[in-house]
C-alpha cells in the first residue's frame, strides 16, 4: 500500500520530472541511457509512470503517479544561427512586428554583429509558438503606460504565453538570480504578469497578461539554482535550446 500523502506524493512526482528533465537536457544521452536513468527515478519515487514524450520538434518528461506532470519543454533546435530561410522570412513577415524584426536580422547580419543570435532565437521562438498551434503572435510587443511612455518590449507574446528569451551563458551554478538589465526587465514582465503593473499598446488600449510567463533560454544548459529562483518568484515554465 502507498501511505504516502498527496503533498508527498505530488512533491515525489515533481521531483522525479525535474530529475529527469535534467538528465535528457543536454541531448547527449543514449536512449539505452534516458531509459535506464528515468526507470530508476521510477523507483525511487514510486511513479506509476515516467517516460519521455516527443511532440510537435519537443520532448520533455511526463510522469505520472496519482496526479500526472508534464516537464519543462526543450526546443529541439535553434539551427545554430544559421539564416533564415526563405520560408521562415516568408512567415514572419506576416507576423505583428515581423517585418521590423527581419530588418533588424538583415542589418545586424550585413554588420556582422553579434547580436544577432539574440535576434534569431526571438523569431525562431515564436516560428516555434506557431508551429505549436499558437496564435495571435506578436514578436517584440512594444508596452506603454498610462502617460503614454514606453517602458519595453515583451520579446514574443502570444494568445496564452509571453515568452522572454535569453541568449547569455546562464550555465555557471553561481548563478543564484537575475542582476543588472535582467532583472529590471524581469520585474517589469512579472509586475505584468501578476497584475500588479498595467501596461497599454501603442493606442492606449490596455495589454492583458496571458495564462503563462515563459523563460526560453537559447542554451542546454542553465544554473539549477537560477532556474528555481526563476519558478519561485512567478515564471511558469523554463525551456531550453539545443544549438
Amino acid at each position: 500500500n502507498d501511505n504516502r500523502t498527496m503533498s508527498e506524493m505530488k512533491k515525489d512526482l515533481h521531483d522525479g520530472v525535474e530529475q529527469g528533465t535534467e538528465f535528457i537536457k543536454n541531448g547527449k544521452k543514449s536512449k539505452k541511457e534516458i531509459d535506464s536513468k528515468l526507470h530508476k527515478l521510477q523507483s525511487q519515487y514510486l511513479l506509476e509512470e515516467l517516460k519521455v514524450v516527443s511532440e510537435d520538434g519537443k520532448i520533455y518528461i511526463h510522469g505520472k503517479v496519482n496526479p500526472e506532470q508534464d516537464g519543462d519543454r526543450i526546443v529541439v533546435d535553434f539551427q545554430n544561427n544559421v539564416a533564415l530561410s526563405n520560408e521562415e522570412r516568408t512567415i514572419l513577415d506576416k507576423l505583428p512586428g515581423g517585418k521590423e524584426k527581419l530588418s533588424e536580422i538583415d542589418a545586424l547580419t550585413k554588420g556582422n554583429s553579434d547580436k544577432l543570435p539574440a535576434s534569431l532565437a526571438e523569431v525562431r521562438t515564436a516560428l516555434d509558438a506557431l508551429k505549436s498551434g499558437h496564435k495571435n503572435i506578436v514578436l517584440e510587443r512594444q508596452m506603454f503606460n498610462s502617460k503614454k511612455q514606453l517602458i519595453g518590449e515583451l520579446d514574443v507574446l502570444t494568445d496564452t504565453e509571453m515568452i522572454e528569451v535569453k541568449s547569455g551563458d546562464y550555465s555557471d551554478e553561481s548563478i543564484s538570480k537575475l542582476s543588472g538589465r535582467d532583472m529590471t526587465q524581469f520585474s517589469r514582465n512579472i509586475g505584468f504578469f501578476s497584475g500588479k503593473m498595467k501596461f497599454f499598446d501603442e493606442k492606449g488600449t490596455r495589454i492583458m497578461p496571458p495564462s503563462k510567463y515563459i523563460y526560453q533560454f537559447r542554451g542546454s544548459k542553465v544554473s539549477s539554482v537560477l532556474v528555481s529562483w526563476l519558478k519561485s518568484k512567478g515564471v511558469s515554465e523554463i525551456r531550453y535550446g539545443k544549438n
